[in-house]
């Protein structure tokens, strides 16, 4: 792959993730490692498919682990410098700088292209600005992060997923 084709391709994120309920009642989302999400997303699909064979009741609670599966575009050096240009304010002492909040929103609204996310009624839901404004930050920060090593590749982010 030539450095031109690298900024054009198109990356798949999966996150795996369970809901958990907190002592007060309420959801809360608990993120996987991406090798032990794998293992256990893997020995659950194997425990459903035995429950298929032998005709029995397929609850909730034997879908714990969810896979949230995402498409990014790689970012080029030009579509980097208009994002980071649009994300350029000055303080109030006059001083350019960069609005890394501003920074962070305008790149994953550029670079998540899809997802495999579903609406009650088993519609695919777009990706847009406003959806992607819905999705929890917790998870918008994990897939922000895992979007990182893959095209950062630092070590430290792969030894931890």
């Amino acid at each position: 792959m030539s450095l031109i084709e690298f900024a054009n391709q198109q990356i798949e994120i999966k996150l795996y993730y369970k809901r958990v309920k907190t002592d007060s009642g309420q959801s809360q989302f608990v993120v996987l490692n991406d090798k032990d999400g794998e293992i256990e997303f893997n020995k659950q699909e194997e425990f459903i498919k035995q429950k298929q064979e032998n005709k029995e009741e397929i609850t909730a609670e034997d879908r714990e682990i969810e896979v949230l599966t995402t498409q990014w575009k790689v970012l080029s050096w030009g579509e980097q410098n208009k994002i980071t240009k649009r994300a350029e304010k000055y303080t109030p002492a006059g001083v350019k700088d960069i609005d890394y909040v501003e920074f962070r929103d305008l790149r994953i609204k550029t670079c998540l292209q899809g997802w495999d996310l579903k609406d009650a009624k088993g519609n695919l839901i777009p990706v847009t600005p406003e959806t992607i404004d819905m999705i929890p930050p917790k998870i918008i920060f994990e897939l922000i992060e895992r979007y990182d090593v893959f095209t950062e590749g630092t070590e430290e982010g792969q030894e931890k997923n």
